[in-house]
């Protein structure tokens, strides 16, 4: 079952009006800096975010996101430390084994996080 977690979907289904009104406003330079997504469990909201997540990191890569075909390059090595937990560039909250909800002290080692400058001058997300 691990395949079909949102972080392992390389092709974005049903989705493509919000992922290109992202993009249009990424494009712009009117892309906030503070995002949530909200709604009910299973319709997306995750692995829409892992594509735009990825489109961002590889607008200047060789093997870039597919914007025509909503797809993920698998050979992407943006994707490929995404998929392993290891992108410098992606920070991710989860709940913590034995709790209900995330933790406040969480979030504020996520904001110290996200307020240091990245090496490879690329968003932070």
């Amino acid at each position: 079952m691990n395949n079909l977690e949102p972080i392992n979907q390389t092709k974005l289904y049903g989705l493509d009006r919000y992922f290109y009104e992202l993009v249009k406003f990424y494009q712009k330079g009117n892309y906030p800096n503070k995002i949530l997504f909200s709604g009910q469990k299973g319709i997306g909201k995750s692995t829409l975010a892992f594509h735009f997540i990825n489109y961002v990191l590889t607008i200047n890569d060789y093997q870039k996101y597919d914007v025509e075909n909503l797809t993920i390059n698998i050979n992407s090595s943006e994707f490929k430390t995404i998929q392993n937990k290891s992108n410098t560039n992606l920070l991710s909250v989860d709940v913590n084994d034995g709790k209900k909800s995330i933790d406040v002290d969480q979030i504020r080692e996520l904001i110290v996080n996200l307020n240091k400058s990245s090496f490879n001058k690329k968003p932070r997300f």
